[in-house]
C-alpha cells in the first residue's frame, strides 16, 4: 500500500483531483450563491487529504533528517524564498478584493485556491526541515513532547474542520473550544522550540551569519499573516487546511525567533568554541603528520613550522640536547633571522633552558621585556614579548630538549595554549625517538633495545597513581604483548566532582598503534574540558580522530562517568569490550554492552546513531570490571580462549576481596591459564569497586 501511495503515477493525478474538486466548488458556490452542506464537507475533506497525502509523501521522499544540518538550512531559506514569490505573483495576477473576509471576485476565488496550495506545498516541507532540527541529538522526552504535539495539532485541525471555524484566537461560539484546544497546542510547540542543539556545533561566523538570517526569517513569517491576506484566502479554502497551515506558521515563528536568541547567546562565547575546536583539528593533524616522519632533520623542521597552527605563535625554534652532552643547539627554527641563529651562543643565555630542563616542568612568560633576568633573551631577539617553552621528556625520564613558541606582543599565550602545546610535545616526543631509533640503528638487538625506550615513553602517557575518591577503591593494570602496544586507559576529573575512566585498544600492534594511542589520549584529555558526557565525547572524538587515523585504523574506547554524589556510574562503549558489573547486594553478574561501534571506522553519522550510553545506581560493594580483550582471548597450549564467563565467576568469587587482591587473583589466574604461552595482544584491566 505504501508503495503504491508513494508512486508517481499514483499521487499525482490524485494530487490533482483533489486540487481541482475543491477549486470547481468554490467557483460554483461563488456564482450560484448556493451552498450545499454535504459538497461542502467533501470539498473539505479533499483539502485535508491534500494536505496530509503531500505529508506523507514529502516524509518518506525528502529525507531532510539524513541530510546535513547546514543543508536542511539552506534548503529551508530556499522554500521561504519561493513561497514569497509564489504570494507576491499570485496577488499581482489576482489582485484579491475581500469584504469581511467574504471574496468578491472570481480572482479572489483562485488567489485563495492558489495561496492555499502554496502554503501546503512550501510550508511542509519546512515544517519538515524544522523537525529535523528538534530532533538533532534528540532524547526520549524531545520525542514525547513531539508526540503530545502532533495528537494535539490533529486534534484541533479536525476541530476547526468539523465546526468550521478558523484558529484565530476568538472565544465566540464554536471558536471557544477550537481556540482553547489551539491554547493547549502552544505549549508543546513552546516546549519544542527550545530544542536548538544544532547550533552549538556551528562555527562564529555561521552563528553570525544565520542570526542575521533568523531576523529576516522572523519578519518574513511574521508578514505572511499580514501582507498577504492569508487568513482570508484560508478560511476560503477549508477550514481544516487552514488550520493545519496555521499551526504550522505557529511552529516556524516559535522555533525561529527562539534560534534567533539562542545564535545571539551564544555569539559571544563562540570565538572561545571555534579557537578550541580549531586546535583540537590542528593538534590531531599536525600529531598524524609528523608520526608519519622518520627522517630526523625533515622531522625537526616539521615540528617547528607546525607548531604555529597548533598555538598561533609568530616564531618557533627546537633546542635539543647534543648527545653525550648537555649543551643545547637550535635543531631547527620557524621565523628566526640568519643573524640571531648565528648568535645563539653569543648573545642568549641558557637561563630558561636550563630552568625548564631541570625542573621538568613548562614555562610562560608573558611580559618578557618587565623581567630583567631575561633581558639576555630580548637582545637576542628584541621581537620577543610572550613566550612559552615545554620540555620534551624521554621514555626514560631524561630531557631531549625544549620545545620554544614566541609572540610580539604581551600576554600572547594563556593556559588553554600552554596545554595544548604540551600535548603537541608530547606526540613530538615520540616522534622524535621513533626517528633517533630508526636512524641510528639498523641491527635487531639495537632496535628492541631503542623499543623499549619507545615502550617507557608510551608508559609516561598512563596515570602514575589512582585517582583518590570517597568510597571509592581502585586499581588498574597494562601489560604490552610486544615493546609498545596500543592500549590506553586514563583517568580524568570532569564537572560537578566526577571521574571520567577511559580504556581503549588500537588495532594492529607495535609502534603504530603506540603513535594512534597517544593521539587518542591527547584527543581525549582536551576533549574533556567541552564535553563530559561519555556519548558526546565520543561521538566527537570519533569526528577528529577518523581524519588522523588511516582507513586500516581505528581503536575501540570506553568512556564511564562516575558521581560518587548521586551514586551513579554512565558509560558508554565505541566498539569495545563489555563492562562486567557485579551487584552486591544479589551476587549476580552483567555482562553490559550497550551498542556502538569503533572510532576511526566512519566519518560520523553512523556512528553517533549506533552509539548509546547506559547509566547505573549502584551501591555499597558493587564491582565495575573494565578490560582490553588481551584478558578475555588469552590462551593456552590448546588454543582455548580465557573468555567471559571463567572472568566472570572469577570475580563472582573473589567479589568480597580488596580490589588490589582482585586484581592480583585475576592477573594470576589468566598467565596460569596461558600455561606459560607468550600474550597475544596488550593486556589491560580497571577494577572499581563502591
Amino acid at each position: 500500500m505504501k508503495r503504491i501511495i508513494l508512486s508517481s503515477r499514483f499521487y499525482i493525478p490524485v494530487l490533482g483531483l483533489l486540487f481541482l474538486f475543491p477549486l470547481l466548488y468554490d467557483m460554483f458556490t461563488f456564482y450560484s450563491k448556493v451552498k450545499v452542506l454535504l459538497i461542502s464537507f467533501i470539498s473539505e475533506l479533499f483539502t485535508l487529504l491534500f494536505a496530509i497525502l503531500y505529508y506523507i509523501i514529502l516524509k518518506n521522499k525528502f529525507n531532510c533528517g539524513k541530510k546535513p544540518v547546514k543543508e536542511n538550512l539552506h534548503t529551508f531559506i530556499k522554500l521561504m524564498g519561493l513561497f514569497y514569490l509564489s504570494l507576491i505573483v499570485a496577488k499581482i495576477i489576482f489582485n484579491p478584493v475581500f469584504a469581511k473576509g467574504v471574496p468578491q471576485t472570481i480572482s479572489t476565488i483562485l488567489y485563495s485556491n492558489i495561496a492555499a496550495i502554496s502554503g501546503v506545498l512550501f510550508l511542509t516541507p519546512m515544517l519538515l526541515i524544522v523537525v529535523s532540527l528538534i530532533f538533532y541529538k534528540r532524547t526520549k522526552t524531545t520525542y514525547n513532547f513531539m508526540r503530545l504535539c502532533l495528537i494535539l495539532a490533529g486534534l484541533s485541525i479536525v476541530s476547526a474542520a468539523l465546526l468550521q471555524s478558523p484558529l484565530n484566537f476568538s472565544f465566540e461560539g464554536a471558536g471557544i473550544f477550537i481556540n482553547i484546544l489551539l491554547i493547549i497546542t502552544l505549549i508543546p510547540i513552546f516546549l519544542l522550540s527550545l530544542r536548538n542543539t544544532w547550533i552549538t556545533f556551528l562555527s562564529r561566523a555561521e552563528k553570525y551569519t544565520y542570526f542575521l538570517i533568523g531576523l529576516l526569517l522572523v519578519w518574513a513569517t511574521l508578514y505572511l499573516l499580514f501582507g498577504f491576506t492569508l487568513p482570508e484566502a484560508l478560511s476560503i479554502y477549508g477550514y481544516g487546511v487552514g488550520a493545519y497551515l496555521i499551526l504550522i506558521w505557529f511552529i516556524l515563528i516559535g522555533y525561529i525567533g527562539f534560534a534567533a536568541l539562542y545564535l545571539l547567546l551564544q555569539l559571544p562565547t563562540s570565538r572561545a568554541f571555534d579557537r578550541k575546536m580549531r586546535e583540537v583539528n590542528s593538534l590531531y593533524n599536525l600529531g598524524r603528520t609528523i608520526n608519519s616522519e622518520i627522517e630526523f632533520n625533515r622531522l625537526v623542521k616539521v615540528i617547528t613550522d607546525m607548531t604555529s597552527e597548533v598555538i598561533g605563535s609568530e616564531s618557533n625554534w627546537l633546542e635539543l640536547i647534543k648527545e653525550n652532552s648537555t649543551r643545547l643547539y637550535i635543531a631547527s627554527s620557524h621565523n628566526l633571522t640568519k643573524n640571531e641563529l648565528e648568535n645563539d651562543d653569543e648573545v642568549k643565555q641558557k637561563i630558561i633552558q636550563e630552568e625548564i630542563i631541570e625542573t621538568k616542568s613548562p614555562v610562560i612568560i608573558n611580559e618578557l621585556s618587565k623581567m630583567s633576568i631575561y633581558l639576555p633573551l630580548k637582545k637576542w631577539k628584541p621581537a620577543i614579548e610572550s613566550l612559552i617553552g615545554v620540555p620534551l621528556i624521554s621514555g626514560t625520564g631524561h630531557a631531549m630538549g625544549v620545545l620554544f613558541a614566541s609572540k610580539s606582543r604581551p600576554f600572547g599565550f594563556d593556559l588553554d595554549d600552554l596545554t595544548m602545546l604540551e600535548a603537541y610535545a608530547n606526540q613530538a616526543v615520540i616522534a622524535l625517538e621513533n626517528a633517533y631509533l630508526l636512524n641510528k640503528s639498523l641491527e635487531r638487538e639495537r632496535l628492541e633495545q631503542e623499543l623499549k625506550i619507545a615502550r617507557e615513553a608510551q608508559q609516561r602517557l598512563l596515570p602514575k597513581r589512582m585517582p583518590s575518591l570517597e568510597h571509592i577503591d581502585m586499581e588498574a593494570l597494562s601489560v604490552t604483548a610486544y615493546e609498545v602496544g596500543g592500549d590506553y586507559y586514563d583517568f580524568i576529573e570532569l564537572a560537578g566532582d566526577r571521574l571520567g575512566i577511559f580504556i581503549g585498544d588500537v588495532s594492529g600492534k607495535g609502534t603504530s598503534a603506540a603513535f594512534y594511542m597517544a593521539q587518542c589520549k591527547g584527543c581525549i584529555q582536551s576533549l574533556c574540558k567541552i564535553y563530559d558526557d561519555p556519548e558526546q565525547l565520543l561521538i566527537k572524538a570519533n569526528e577528529i580522530i577518523y581524519g588522523s587515523f588511516d582507513r586500516k585504523s581505528f581503536i575501540t574506547l570506553l568512556m564511564a562517568s562516575i558521581s560518587t554524589k548521586e551514586k551513579k556510574l554512565t558509560f558508554a562503549r565505541a566498539g569495545h569490550c563489555p563492562m562486567i558489573y557485579y551487584q552486591a547486594k544479589n551476587g549476580a553478574v552483567e555482562v553490559l554492552k550497550p551498542s556502538g561501534i569503533g572510532v576511526g571506522l566512519e566519518c560520523g553519522e553512523i556512528f553517533a546513531k549506533e552509539i548509546k550510553k547506559r547509566t547505573i545506581s549502584f551501591h555499597r560493594g558493587d564491582l565495575f570490571i573494565f578490560y582490553t580483550d588481551g584478558l578475555s582471548e588469552a590462551r593456552n597450549s590448546d588454543g582455548l580462549d580465557f573468555g567471559e564467563e571463567r572472568l566472570c565467576q572469577l570475580v563472582k568469587n573473589n567479589a568480597d576481596k580488596p580490589v588490589k587482591t582482585i586484581k592480583e587473583i585475576l592477573i594470576e589466574t589468566v598467565l596460569a591459564f596461558s600455561e606459560g604461552e607468550n600474550l597475544e595482544d596488550d593486556l589491560t584491566l580497571i577494577i572499581v569497586k563502591t
